[in-house]
């Protein structure tokens, strides 16, 4: 009767060792993409105005053989809660990039009212 509760302990033990196995090598493996990561322009903008944020891409994040590069959907689902860590804390965004701005703009309907 004494050796079920050993047999439990050893099994959570298990679990727990698995379990912290598989979170170091989800961090080691985003650290091993992010060290060959580079910054890549994320756009933002509205009808009148573009603006282009140079934000961390780890490798694998964005595919820049594309005429426009596009980001990758699925690295950064697998790895967000890291990748928005790092580039909020470690590789923080940069100035947006005003040089994509038009230089005319469209006329407004309220200066006309």
């Amino acid at each position: 009767m004494q050796a079920r509760p050993f047999t439990l302990l050893r099994s959570l033990r298990l679990i727990v060792y698995w379990l912290s196995g598989l979170a170091g090598f989800y961090v080691l493996l985003y650290l091993t993409l992010s060290l060959c990561g580079s910054y890549q322009p994320l756009y933002s903008g509205g009808l009148r105005y573009m603006e282009a944020y140079p934000t961390w891409a780890p490798f694998g994040f964005y595919d820049p053989n594309q005429k426009v590069g596009t980001w990758r959907g699925t690295p950064i689902r697998v790895f967000y809660p890291l990748w928005i860590f790092d580039i909020q804390h470690i590789h923080k965004t940069k100035q947006p990039n005003h040089a994509l701005q038009p230089t005319a703009t469209a006329p407004s309907v309220l200066t006309k009212l």
